[in-house]
Formats: C-alpha cells, structure tokens, sequence
C-alpha cells in the first residue's frame, strides 16, 4: 500500500517534484489546554498542524507558539500530544494517513502551516486528500488565502 512504500515511490507515483513537497496533516491536542473546545484558536484544545514528510514535529516550538498567540497563560498550561485515534476522527472526520483541511468537520480547528513550506517557496504542496488512497495537490497561496492558517517554525532544524 501506498504508506508501506518509501517516500521517493509516493514522490514519483505522484510526480512530486522533489520530496520536499510531500506533507502531512496531524490533529494535535494540547492535554493541559483550559478550553474544552476550539473556538479560542489562541487557546485551542486542538490544532492542525501541516508539515514536510522530510521534516520532524517540534511540539516545544509548537508551545511557544501557541503560548506567543495568546500571551496570558503560562507555559504549563500548554503540552501537545497527537490526539488519539477516535479525537481525530471525531474532529476531523477522517481516519489516520487520510486526514486533511479540505472538508473538516471541525472547521473551528486553527490549522498551523510549517513555515519551511513557505519559506522554500513551494508553488504546491501534497496532502491526505480524505481517503487512505488520495493525495491532493494543493497550491500554497490558494491555500493561505482560503484557509487562514497560522504559519510557524514548528519542527525541528535541518533535514
């Protein structure tokens, strides 16, 4: 199946143009959050976060973020962790390796776009399309332009 196969198949299988432009879409949940919702997407109990397959998830760059955003709240109040399972699929109303923006069920969920992504300059990028099997291309400033997302440094230095 397409997960099991390594990157630089799905790059080619896709006709990526470099496997920079493969991303993926993970529902994160901040476990010490005061809220029990998302209607505060400087204090959101969860966040989807958009990352380059190539690049790892800092979840401490994540905090200072999220803490930079809303300014009040201390740092303990802020832990993130992958939702499970069942959280995601009830917030986003998809299954694991076939989550994506594009028809969220939670649309209140802020969505963090890795600023590696812009600051390649990417014209697209590759996403979950919904399904275990589909893969969407998406154009980046579209993308920015109808979504709104946050863009930050949210994973770690390097390749």
């Amino acid at each position: 199946t397409y997960y099991q196969r390594p990157i630089e198949w799905r790059q080619q299988i896709l006709k990526a143009p470099h496997i920079k432009y493969l991303c993926k879409s993970l529902l994160m949940k901040n476990i010490r959050c005061t809220q029990s919702n998302c209607d505060d997407a400087t204090n959101s109990l969860y966040y989807l976060v958009i990352f380059q397959y190539v690049t790892k998830f800092n979840s401490e760059k994540m905090m200072k973020f999220v803490r930079s955003l809303h300014g009040k709240l201390g740092k303990k109040k802020f832990k993130f962790r992958l939702a499970s399972s069942e959280e995601n699929a009830e917030q986003t109303g998809f299954t694991h390796n076939a989550v994506t923006v594009v028809g969220i069920k939670n649309k209140k969920i802020p969505i963090v776009l890795s600023s590696r992504i812009v600051e390649e300059k990417l014209s697209h990028i590759w996403l979950g399309g919904g399904e275990y099997d589909v893969k969407l291309a998406v154009d980046i400033e579209e993308f920015k332009n109808v979504y709104k997302p946050y863009v930050a440094d949210i994973v770690y230095d390097g390749w």
